[in-house]
């Protein structure tokens, strides 16, 4: 009686340990990150891109404006139109307001991004935000339906990646 105890303390052992390492399994280091992600110059200031906010700074270094991202595509386009080269966007909410514009926070908008060369010496991209006569959105569903080419909202800049 007493092996068989042993045996089946073992047994719940091997059992809760193959649990964990196949919990381990499926576990992916690999998250999506987005490409145009780190420091770009945009010869009127600059532009950061972590994986959850972008910031707008003034050439003095100030923060201009700056809002959280909400989803992003590294492979598409919002409202089915396609991009240059490699070409990706992001659903954007407003938290800190331009100054030209402070009714804006909390609003919607898109960010898009074509031609990233990020083998370039420094890495380029062109980037356009969603602009229509002073248009924002009150969802991000109805700014990936509307914010579109075909609706007129874009137009691009470029801006090198800074060391």
């Amino acid at each position: 009686m007493k092996e068989l105890k042993k045996w089946i303390v073992l047994l719940a052992a091997l059992f809760v340990l193959s649990g964990m390492m196949s919990c381990e399994m499926f576990e992916s280091d690999d998250e999506e990150t987005i490409e145009v992600k780190g420091e770009w110059d945009t010869g009127y200031g600059s532009i950061i891109i972590t994986d959850s906010t972008i910031s707008w700074y003034g050439t003095d270094g100030t923060l201009s404006y700056a809002y959280d991202i909400e989803s992003f595509s590294n492979d598409s386009w919002n409202g089915s139109e396609t991009g240059e080269g490699d070409y990706g966007y992001m659903v954007i909410k407003y938290t800190t307001a331009p100054t030209w514009n402070d009714s804006v926070n909390g609003l919607y908008n898109i960010f898009r991004w074509q031609n990233l060369n990020s083998s370039g010496s420094p890495a380029s991209f062109e980037y356009g935000e969603a602009y229509l006569d002073g248009t924002y959105h009150e969802s991000a569903s109805e700014s990936k339906n509307t914010a579109t080419s075909s609706n007129g909202y874009y137009w691009f800049s470029s801006a090198t990646k800074v060391d």
